[in-house]
């Protein structure tokens, strides 16, 4: 969850048409006014554990991972800037490809664990996202890759 200016954002893991998507929310947490929803999916893509983020412009940016039985686990990213319609997100686009699947019979934490979207605190207009992809062969091992952007309006 985030909060930004008077709004609340959400987003979360959903199955979507037989795989894998995501769910995101805008609500007013005075009286819990859903402002605006929306989904991504994709019917060749699972989508994971999603972050969501908005600017002080009430641009919004949704970082996840997203795998498929042809992609390895891969930092992606979907925004939508303050004056686009209600509910709507861009497609996507792969920040960082990943290199190779990831197992985890073993580690106690797993994956998405170690994933947000901020708001940058000196320049309120530039999101960071941290993520996790697939990089390394050894069982219950990732890497994570963080990276700075800004929403720019359509």
């Amino acid at each position: 969850m985030f909060a930004s200016g008077t709004s609340l954002f959400t987003a979360l893991g959903s199955e979507i048409n037989g795989r894998v998507g995501l769910e995101w929310f805008e609500i007013q947490p005075g009286n819990g006014t859903l402002l605006q929803s929306g989904t991504l999916a994709d019917p060749t893509l699972d989508i994971l554990y999603p972050t969501i983020a908005a600017d002080a412009n009430g641009n919004v940016a949704i970082a996840f991972t997203q795998s498929s039985g042809s992609e390895f686990p891969s930092v992606a990213v979907s925004t939508r800037s303050g004056n686009d319609p209600p509910g709507t997100l861009g497609s996507p686009f792969v920040l960082v490809s990943g290199s190779s699947s990831y197992s985890c019979s073993q580690n106690p934490v797993g994956w998405g664990t170690y994933s947000t979207t901020i708001v940058d605190p000196s320049q309120s207009l530039v999101l960071w996202t941290y993520q996790e992809f697939g990089h390394s062969s050894a069982p219950g091992q990732w890497s994570t890759h963080w990276t700075s952007f800004s929403v720019k309006p359509q």
